[in-house]
């Protein structure tokens, strides 16, 4: 009886395990996902917002937040906040249900090129690069061994 018991107890523990880590993969992965719905969404927002071209065939700057939330859509998650900056670059917070029913929000911003959004500070030119080395002193021969009574004399 007790070895009918510890099999059905180790069962149960290998079947909870399983079922925490399917979760956490699950969790993962949907944190994957709405991250780069987030990212897209903010990058066509961007564009639209900047005028660039392919924004359904229309030209000149348009509102991004409708086309962000379009993308939001389309990538399964809700845009749950859209922002335009002074810089041009736009914001934006999307949702997702995840297992169990709980909602994550996801941030991503951007902007035209070359609006990184942080401080400027001068770039490092790393270190210098030395110009080819100097050939050698030494010629070819007296690199090569020598064998006592192998050279001429």
């Amino acid at each position: 009886m007790s070895g009918t018991v510890t099999a059905l107890g180790s069962a149960l523990l290998g079947l909870t395990a399983c079922v925490l880590v399917g979760g956490v993969s699950q969790a993962a992965t949907e944190d994957a996902r709405a991250s780069a719905a987030a990212d897209l969404a903010a990058l066509a927002a961007a564009d639209a917002h900047r005028g660039a071209p392919g924004n359904g065939g229309r030209t000149g700057a348009v509102d991004p937040c409708p086309l962000a939330a379009s993308v939001a859509a389309r990538n399964g998650t809700q845009l749950a906040e859209c922002t335009v900056e002074d810089s041009g670059s736009v914001r934006v917070t999307v949702t997702s249900e995840r297992l169990f029913g709980i909602t994550a929000r996801t941030e991503s911003r951007a902007g035209p090129p070359g609006d990184s959004g942080l401080p400027s500070s001068p770039v490092s030119p790393g270190p210098p690069q030395d110009a080819a080395p100097e050939p050698s002193a030494v010629s070819p021969r007296d690199s090569e061994p020598s064998v006592p009574g192998d050279r001429p004399g």
